[in-house]
């Protein structure tokens, strides 16, 4: 396994980042990098229905998770 290293600007920042993959793409090869990454940030790692289009697909479920995940930046 390749160790991870943060980068400085990321470590340093003062900034809030949240990560987010698709819920039912759990087990994605996209998905873990995802978490692997947040946990390495300490970063919030959020699951949101649908896909790319998910905000026009599915506005009520994906605008309910995005209010969620920006209530606790």
């Amino acid at each position: 396994m390749i160790p991870l290293e943060v980068p400085v600007v990321l470590a340093a920042g003062t900034d809030t980042i949240a990560l987010a993959g698709r819920a039912d793409l759990r087990h994605n090869s996209f998905h873990r990098p995802c978490t692997a990454i947040a946990a390495r940030l300490d970063a919030e790692f959020a699951e949101f229905p649908g896909g790319h289009l998910a905000p026009m697909e599915v506005p009520a479920p994906f605008a309910a998770g995005r209010r969620g995940v920006s209530g606790r930046l």
